[in-house]
């Protein structure tokens, strides 16, 4: 309401300010389209009668031009305003109106674009609810343009000139509109789904839009010309024009209704289709005829017409296709970055059009359907991350355009141009609609059964009447006319021609969209085109109650929640499913049983894996030719019944011979082998074994995940089951053909994999910062130095080779051997014995178990445990060293999950060397160490729920405690410290008067314990998460945090020494204050000690950097007596806040 009362505020203040200027006398216009004076006032250009002074005044007079306001300016460049027919003299007297005139107006121009914009904000929003949601948003618009003009006109003054855009030239909107509206809509096409109805789309866009152009040019001649029954005095030419111009179709109302409603996708692909290349036919026609019209006679021969027509149609299509490779290449070099990307685009489509029809003068709208086509079918170009801002960016530039023109035309419509119309030609423009919906009918009742015998896809007769009825006319065909129109020869010779034409045509617009476009809906409705198969009513109320379900289960959650203690839940039932119902909850009595409940479960998989396959596309998993290769395997497979993904899909990447598919289904096989261009061969054949090891690992990827999804989209157990087993069996044959070409091509299977596995990392790597933003730890500007360097590294990767050598046991990276100096790693590694296990061949037996260590090159390794789980062992990790070390029986059943390459190192030289190099002795053991605690522990609540992966980096994270082999005394005395996890390893230890041996896991201790260490001891301490300790530690990293940001800000704002001063002995407290609310034990006695490490390397105050006065102490009660405890030496008074020097506050 608001913004209806400052529209109506505007229009107030346009009328106060055009009354104003009522009161001075206006003797010219300039393009605001006003009357002009009479042309003696001016000057008549092309007057051959018109008297002039003498030869001197023509030449003084020469390179002036004459305004209408009668002054004369030197070479100023004239607009054309109007024509004016010279009856008396059979002349035409031209008025120019200069551009001086206009220089002082206010941009109207840019006001009135602003404004329309604005107006079809109002018009999407008030009229997406019923009833108003009947009427196609174009014609609100069309009627919006014509209620504008009115007014506006009727106002006069400022107002008039506000709509002054309708003077624009039409060939401003032929270049700037059209190419988006025609690119858009090409580009937006699923060409797995386009080249079904492409027969038909391509039969009646040439042979049916000429025989459209011929019956429509018959019957106007007929019905409007004196020829027939008509008062038009039309010639043949004028009237085929006219027929070129009507056949052009814009069902722009129709495709997005079809959408909405759910209709099938090829029949909205076949009218959406047929529009694009009908509207490059019509304007091929129309260019060829324009000329003609003023003279009333066709003056090509046919075979100049053959000629002319060839080179127009064939060379628009050729120029799109050389352009759209140009464009993708182009596309292919830039990495995620949309401004470039969308730029390229835009680029693509204009030069496309300008070149076409300003120069090569060729079929523009052709040219930009071959480049849209060609782009959406190469999509894979476009990086993943822009794919969606990219067709937005389309969506919303193709809508304010059609908002544009449509009000547009509605302002020329009441611009004044249709004065001269009457009742007959009303009663014409009424009888021009019936002739293009009997044309359109004849048309394809007569293409009908041809089109289905040369196609594939079948075209039923609902599909055809709704393609009938739903052939609109819209944004093309204005344009044409406008350029009729304003065509000064056609004026000239023809008189009212041109307002003829576009009084029809915008009568036409007018009504299609009002009888057609709303009663479409109804036309869909009756013939049930866009009824919803029972498997997707079914599937759409399963849904639905599991969305209900999970709206109660959020609520009960929620109910537990203390901040929403107050909440009236009845009210929150009310506003978010109390009276709600399925979509198809009218339909479930009507629901029939599954006819066929294993097409539906065919279907469901084919879906999955697509779904799949784009995922793996977004996230860098395929490289880009994989995903077209394979979207076609699985649309090819859609349109088979009963045919499934098979793995014989892959054997014509492996093979030797190059099929070529001719015409008629038949392929020829050549070999690609024995010819001189071995080299190019060689290339091809490679390229092809890359693209199968791509293929291949996508769709067993793809099958995972279809296993894992198909029970939420099948009700029907017995099917599910049935996709999950053909779901294994497919991932089985296809691993071990894969594996099977990687030990004859292992450069491409080490590209592939090394590829895959290094854009997982960097999307983690994205992935993890992103989730910084998210929650708030870094700023948006703070992240993208950081998403930057990631995203070259992608950048980088996919123009990474895709041969790549294999790994050799030097270059395998082996965490425990990091530690130890080079020579040292390289004499183990040399020792060692390479061996390439096949899947399933042990690597770890009971006879083998103390023989040596395995480290896996390349592979994966599973170790099945006693308790009957089993974990995974890849690249770089060690098999064995447990075993050898502690002599026990950790590891005892180890075998190869796939085809593996490792390096076999006995256990003489592993022994050998821990006696040579104390660093490798230290090393080999805490492996050792980490082995043996992941196995101990797999078996121990609450690890054994933990994911193998997450006990893995648990175990690795522990530190080893040794006794001194080279000590004299039998054993040593060591401390265990609380708040951890300790395994005995091997060797013996004595815990007070406990002993214990062997591989075990340490009773839990509260407080620091010394212990005897025996000379062969091994002790793994682990961090435990949940302790007191650990608790605080994550208490005090936060308090801390906090309290140094406070003494920055502090020290910005020039609070100086005695802040920091107060901000450190702020810290000091704090930190006392957390050691004391976590010191006391679980027995609830005063025997707590210091739960946080004092001497933390990462605070300042506490490295050394304090003063002399001793650690800090923290105090604790006992039985109500105050006692003194110090991380240091005993007794030792607490740190005092004149204790802090300049050092201490510098290093904050």
């Amino acid at each position: 309401m608001r913004l209806v009362v400052l529209l109506l505020l505007l229009l107030a203040l346009l009328s106060v300010r055009c009354s104003a200027d009522d009161e001075v006398p206006e003797e010219s216009s300039g393009l605001d389209g006003s009357e002009v004076e009479d042309s003696s006032e001016g000057s008549e250009i092309g007057n051959e009668g018109s008297e002039s002074g003498s030869e001197d005044e023509e030449e003084e007079d020469e390179g002036e031009t004459v305004c209408n306001c009668g002054e004369k300016y030197h070479n100023a460049t004239p607009e054309l305003l109007s024509c004016e027919l010279n009856e008396e003299e059979h002349t035409c007297n031209i008025i120019y109106a200069c551009a001086h005139e206009e220089e002082e107006d206010p941009p109207y121009v840019i006001l009135f674009i602003i404004f329309t914009f604005a107006l079809g904000i109002l018009v999407r929003y008030f009229f997406a609810f019923p009833p108003l949601n009947m009427l196609p948003y174009t014609i609100v618009l069309f009627m919006m343009g014509i209620l504008i003009g009115v007014i506006c006109r009727a106002i006069g003054g400022e107002a008039k000139k506000f709509v002054g855009i309708s003077t624009i030239s039409p060939h401003l909107i032929f270049f700037i509109f059209l190419p988006i509206i025609i690119f858009e809509s090409a580009f937006s096409m699923d060409w797995h789904v386009f080249k079904k109805p492409l027969r038909h789309c391509i039969m009646l866009a040439g042979p049916g839009i000429l025989l459209a152009t011929g019956l429509t040019a018959l019957l106007a001649k007929l019905f409007f010309t004196t020829w027939g029954f008509g008062t038009y005095d039309w010639s043949w030419v004028a009237c085929i024009l006219y027929g070129a111009i009507v056949s052009a179709t814009d069902p722009v109302a129709v495709v997005a209704l079809l959408k909405e409603l759910g209709a099938p996708d090829t029949i909205a692909m076949l009218i959406e289709g047929e529009s694009l290349l009908n509207d490059g036919t019509a304007i091929v026609l129309f260019n060829i005829l324009k000329d003609s019209v003023a003279g009333g006679e066709y003056t090509l021969t046919a075979a100049e017409t053959v000629k002319e027509f060839a080179w127009v149609a064939g060379g628009g299509p050729i120029l799109g296709l050389i352009i759209g490779i140009a464009g993708e290449w182009c596309l292919s070099k830039v990495f995620n970055d949309d401004m470039i990307e969308i730029s390229v685009t835009i680029v693509c489509a204009y030069v496309t059009f300008f070149f076409a029809e300003g120069f090569l003068h060729v079929s523009g709208v052709l040219a930009l359907v071959v480049l849209g086509v060609w782009l959406s079918h190469h999509r894979q170009a476009i990086s993943p991350e822009v794919e969606h801002t990219l067709h937005a960016f389309w969506g919303v530039t193709v809508h304010l355009t059609n908002t544009l023109i449509f009000v547009l035309i509605g302002v020329i419509a009441s611009s004044g141009r249709f004065d001269s119309i009457d009742g007959t030609d009303i009663g014409y423009a009424f009888i021009s609609y019936l002739i293009i919906n009997v044309v359109r009918a004849v048309l394809l009742g007569s293409f009908f059964v041809p089109l289905n015998k040369m196609s594939v896809w079948q075209l039923d007769k609902g599909n055809a009447v709704l393609a009938w009825w739903g052939g609109l006319r819209g944004a093309v065909g204005l344009a044409l006319t406008l350029l009729v129109e304003h065509d000064t020869k056609i004026r000239c010779e023809l008189g009212d021609l041109g307002t003829k034409f576009l009084f029809h045509v915008v009568g036409l617009v007018f009504l299609t969209l009002v009888i057609n476009g709303i009663t479409c809906q109804f036309l869909v409705g009756y013939l049930k085109l866009a009824d919803a198969s029972d498997t997707t009513k079914r599937l759409v109320n399963r849904c639905y109650k599991d969305m209900i379900t999970n709206q109660h289960n959020s609520i009960s959650s929620l109910k537990l929640n203390h901040a929403l203690t107050d909440v009236n839940w009845q009210l929150v039932n009310k506003y978010t499913h109390d009276e709600m119902k399925s979509p198809f909850a009218g339909d479930v009595a009507l629901i029939s049983e599954e006819a066929d409940p294993q097409e539906s479960a065919r279907l469901a998989y084919l879906k999955l894996l697509k779904s799949d396959v784009w995922e793996q596309y977004e996230h860098g998993f395929i490289i880009n030719d994989t995903i077209p290769r394979v979207l076609k395997f699985i649309e090819t497979a859609k349109d088979i019944p009963g045919r499934m993904i098979t793995v014989s899909l892959l054997d014509k990447y492996w093979n030797d011979t190059l099929r070529i598919r001719v015409a008629g289904g038949v392929a020829l096989s050549l070999p690609l082998c024995g010819y001189k261009l071995s080299e190019m061969t060689t290339k091809y054949k490679e390229s092809r074994w890359s693209s199968g090891f791509d293929v291949g690992e996508c769709l067993v990827h793809a099958h995972d995940e279809v296993a894992h999804k198909i029970d939420g989209l099948i009700s029907d157990v017995r099917q599910a089951n049935i996709i999950k087993a053909h779901c294994k069996i497919f991932r089985s044959e296809c691993l071990t053909q894969l594996q099977e070409m990687a030990n004859e091509k292992v450069e491409i299977a080490v590209g592939i994999q090394t590829r895959h596995a290094a854009r997982r990392v960097l999307n983690s790597a994205r992935g993890s910062v992103e989730d910084m933003v998210k929650h708030g730890v870094l700023d948006g500007p703070d992240a993208a130095p950081l998403i930057r360097l990631v995203e070259k590294r992608m950048n980088k990767l996919v123009k990474a080779p895709s041969h790549m050598p294999a790994m050799s046991p030097e270059q395998t990276d082996v965490k425990w051997l990091r530690s130890v100096d080079f020579a040292c790693a390289q004499e183990f590694r040399s020792s060692g014995r390479f061996s390439t296990p096949h899947k399933r061949e042990r690597l770890v037996s009971r006879d083998t178990m103390f023989a040596g260590v395995h480290i896996i090159v390349n592979g994966v390794a599973k170790a099945r445990l006693s308790t009957g789980k089993s974990v995974l062992y890849g690249s770089g990790d060690c098999i064995g060293a447990s075993n050898l070390l502690c002599d026990a029986p950790i590891l005892t059943e180890v075998a190869a999950d796939t085809d593996m390459k490792v390096l076999w190192v006995t256990a003489d030289v592993v022994r050998s060397l821990t006696r040579k190099y104390p660093a490798f002795n230290q090393a080999v053991w805490q492996c050792a160490a980490h082995e043996a605690a992941f196995v101990t522990l797999h078996a121990r609540e609450p690890f054994c729920e933990w994911p193998a992966e997450q006990l893995k980096a648990f175990c690795e994270s522990g530190s080893l405690l040794s006794g001194d082999a080279n000590a004299a005394d039998a054993s040593r005395s060591s401390v265990l410290p609380a708040g951890m996890h300790h395994i005995l390893i091997c060797g013996k230890i004595a815990v007070g008067k406990s002993e214990y041996e062997g591989l075990q896991v340490l009773p839990e201790v509260s407080d620091n314990v010394r212990v005897m260490l025996h000379l062969d001891a091994k002790v793994l301490s682990i961090n435990d998460p949940t302790s007191n300790q650990a608790n605080a530690r994550k208490l005090w990293s936060k308090i801390r945090s906090r309290i140094r940001q406070v003494a920055r800000n502090a020290l910005g704002a020039g609070g100086g020494a005695t802040v920091l001063r107060a901000m450190m002995l702020q810290e000091f407290s704090a930190r006392n204050a957390v050691s004391m609310a976590f010191s006391v034990n679980g027995n609830g006695n005063g025997n707590g000690y210091n739960p946080l490490n004092m001497y933390d390397s990462d605070s300042p105050a506490l490295s050394g950097k304090w003063s002399a006065a001793g650690p800090p102490v923290h105090r604790t009660a006992s039985n109500g007596n105050a006692s003194t405890q110090s991380m240091g030496k005993p007794h030792e008074e607490p740190l005092l806040a004149n204790d802090f020097n300049d050092e201490a506050m510098i290093a904050m």
